[in-house]
């Protein structure tokens, strides 16, 4: 048989052997001594306490042992029946081996915590910053295990690490209380500055002259708060840095502008808004144009339009033959221009005619140039 002795103390064992006919003619008796195994424990005196460093006493309560090895997680070691040391920072990992003479032996693994002065400590990447204002607090504390923060505005946390949004301008004082079982206290505090912010606001209006009514220039105003730098985006890969632009746009259709502003200290606000420009629309004819000893820009007969639905122009020799004409329009403008060849040769000097008809990106039809002054507007003429 097997049998587990769960005490120590002193046993007789009996065996009484029988034949299979009940006869019993023997017995044997057997003394076992069962040896106690070490009860480890002790007691742990820190003192004084929240000071560094601090002073572990250890009393040992153990049972049933003779001799003990103590192993520190700090890295020190003793054989002593009740070591003591000094310490600066916790916790502290404790294991203890205990033997007997019989050669029992047990261990017993802790964890306590050592009560030296805390030090609160606090690690910020930035501590100034435009509103809203994200703070990312890193607790660098030692020898503490419970915060409580107070934010300056009101609020707080008891997390280790904690990130706060501060939604309003001002100076804030920040306030860590770390302590170690609410025994040992430290505090520490850090001033965090945030920047106010300029308000982006912005009008515009559609620019008309005496002469060209729906021409897509418009005239843009700033009515932001505390701005001293503009950045415009007109939608249409336009830019401008001015305060109060002017832009003309050569396409029709709704267009997302956005301002962004900046103050004194760098921070940023944006609006951005959807404009959408009556449908506008012109066309330039020029009168002359000299293919061969003209200046720059002026040796082409190129007609100019924006905003344009369709379009069509055709030049004539004084004969009557027509040798060039056009239709061709991209986003609205005319993309080709005469360059005073006709069927592979130079025309020669003279009087031209010019015909031309368009309709506008309104529906309506497009009513000529006007050369001079007062006159009317035609829609064919003299080149």
């Amino acid at each position: 048989p097997v049998h587990t002795y769960e005490k120590d103390g002193q046993f007789e064992l009996r065996l009484e052997a029988m034949d299979e006919y009940g006869c019993s003619a023997d017995t044997a008796l057997f003394p076992l001594t069962v040896y106690p195994k070490p009860d480890l424990s002790f007691d742990l005196k820190q003192g004084p306490l929240c000071t560094t460093p601090i002073t572990l006493s250890f009393t040992n309560t153990t049972a049933h042992a003779d001799a003990y090895e103590w192993t520190f997680g700090n890295g020190l070691n003793s054989t002593a029946i009740n070591p003591e040391f000094n310490m600066t920072g916790g916790p502290l990992d404790i294991h203890l081996l205990g033997n007997n003479l019989y050669g029992c032996e047990s261990t017993l693994d802790t964890l306590v915590n050592i009560y030296v002065k805390p030090v609160a400590s606090v690690h910020l990447e930035e501590t100034t910053g435009c509103a809203p204002f994200l703070a990312v607090f890193e607790n660098t504390s030692s020898d503490v295990n419970l915060y409580e923060w107070t934010f300056g505005d009101g609020q707080g946390s008891t997390l280790a690490n904690p990130v706060y949004r501060f939604d309003e301008a001002g100076t804030y004082h920040v306030q860590l209380v770390a302590n170690n079982d609410g025994i040992c206290y430290d505090s520490n505090e850090v001033t965090i500055t945030v920047l106010p912010l300029p308000e982006a606001a912005f009008s515009c209006a559609a620019f008309s002259d005496t002469t060209v009514q729906s021409n897509g220039i418009f005239l843009f105003s700033d009515a932001s708060v505390d701005a001293i730098r503009w950045d415009w985006d007109f939608g249409d890969g336009g830019t401008s840095t001015a305060q109060n632009p002017v832009h003309r746009y050569y396409m029709n259709g709704d267009k997302a502008v956005t301002l962004i502003v900046s103050n004194q200290y760098g921070c940023l606000d944006t609006v951005r808004e959807i404009i959408k420009p009556d449908p506008f629309g012109n066309l330039f004819v020029p009168n002359t144009f000299s293919p061969e000893i003209g200046a720059s820009g002026a040796r082409e007969f190129r007609p100019i339009g924006i905003g344009l639905r369709q379009f069509k122009i055709e030049i004539f020799a004084t004969n009557g033959q027509r040798v060039w004409e056009s239709s061709h329009l991209l986003e609205g403008q005319p993309t080709e221009a005469w360059d005073g060849y006709f069927a592979g040769n130079m025309c020669p000097p003279g009087i031209y005619w010019w015909k031309c008809s368009a309709i506008l990106a309104n529906g309506r039809p497009w009513m000529g140039m006007s050369f001079k002054e007062g006159s009317d507007p035609i829609r064919e003429g003299k080149l």
